[in-house]
């Protein structure tokens, strides 16, 4: 029987994005977090001191939850679920927040424009809705939702009906996790978020896109060494520069070409690395869709190190993060307001 920490999920709960992640320390919780994504310096990584993430606490009067969002970190207890904007859907122990369920509405109906007549660029790579949406492919499926779910939760959170009647939810969110736990091992074949490296320090950490080291990565124009040695291997120019988006395209006919996405998934969301792919990427296995995140690290515009949270990045990282950030960042300072008008 597998860990935990290798079902985990390799995309921050919060902003979405990759790379270092801590895994919540409760019971069978599978989110994993940015150290910024819940104002932790990094040492968080490191320590031993057990935490947990909101996904188990109200965030009105702080006990422990019984609803939680399928798609961000809020989380009600029944008590409190009247006076948020919270609904229950399908599953005993899941709903959406208001914000998560616009957002899942506008993907499904394919709408860019949301009620308040503000645009939303599902495509822009820079945005946090872009993250939601490859979030949201995942979810949905894993779930069952449907656009019919979606709807009905809404009107029902127009209407103020936030809890279904005859809802079953008196069973504790600790089975309920447990339950789930099991779900994602016994399918974890099936294309489900998966763990690739070792975990240090009792499973505390864990990380997605690259390795820790004091090296930067080296590049040879406007992109990394790895990176044109990959192309020139292939025999695709590298005199003139490439987009992300051309790279990632070259990638995936390479990969497509050569048959490389695993069989024995349901979906061939897998990819099994070759010797080539294997240089460019430094993983034996790969998620298809995650393909242009990986790419990122290997143009010089980014230059970004090995070391992700090494101190030479400066005030580049951070930006970087913060454009990602700013919707997740929103909806966190929205709650937070509900908490302290409650109290």
């Amino acid at each position: 029987m597998k860990n935990k920490e290798e079902i985990a999920e390799d995309y921050c709960f919060a902003c979405k994005d990759g790379g270092h992640l801590r895994v919540c320390d409760f019971k069978n919780c599978l989110k994993a977090y940015h150290p910024e994504c819940v104002d932790k310096d990094l040492s968080f990584m490191e320590t031993d001191e057990h935490w947990t993430c909101g996904w188990h606490s109200c965030f009105i009067c702080q006990k422990a939850s019984t609803f939680q969002c399928y798609c961000c970190p809020c989380s009600v207890c029944r008590s409190c679920i009247k006076e948020a904007e919270f609904v229950h859907v399908k599953k005993r122990t899941k709903g959406f927040c208001n914000n998560c369920l616009k957002l899942a509405i506008l993907i499904e109906e394919n709408i860019d424009v949301d009620s308040d007549g503000g645009t939303v660029d599902f495509r822009d790579s820079e945005t946090y809705e872009f993250l939601f949406k490859e979030y949201w492919e995942i979810i949905k499926d894993q779930e069952g939702l449907k656009l019919a779910d979606l709807q009905t939760a809404n009107t029902l959170l127009k209407r103020g009906e936030n809890l279904k009647r005859g809802s079953d939810s008196d069973r504790s969110p600790e089975d309920d996790a447990g339950s789930e736990f099991d779900e994602l091992e016994d399918n974890l074949d099936d294309g489900l978020p998966f763990l690739e490296e070792p975990i240090r320090r009792h499973g505390k950490s864990k990380k997605r896109k690259k390795r820790t080291t004091s090296k930067k990565r080296v590049f040879s124009g406007w992109g990394s060494v790895e990176l044109t040695k990959f192309l020139a291997s292939i025999d695709k120019d590298t005199k003139e520069p490439l987009t992300l988006l051309d790279a990632c395209d070259i990638v995936k006919d390479y990969i497509q070409t050569n048959n490389l996405c695993d069989p024995d998934t349901k979906k061939k969301t897998n990819v099994m690395c070759d010797d080539r792919l294997y240089a460019l990427l430094r993983k034996r296995k790969v998620k298809f869709h995650k393909i242009y995140s990986l790419l990122e690290c290997h143009f010089a515009s980014d230059n970004v190190s090995d070391d992700e949270f090494s101190s030479e990045e400066g005030d580049d990282s951070f930006a970087r993060h913060k454009k990602r950030n700013t919707a997740a960042d929103k909806i966190l300072i929205l709650l937070k307001k509900k908490s302290l008008a409650a109290l």
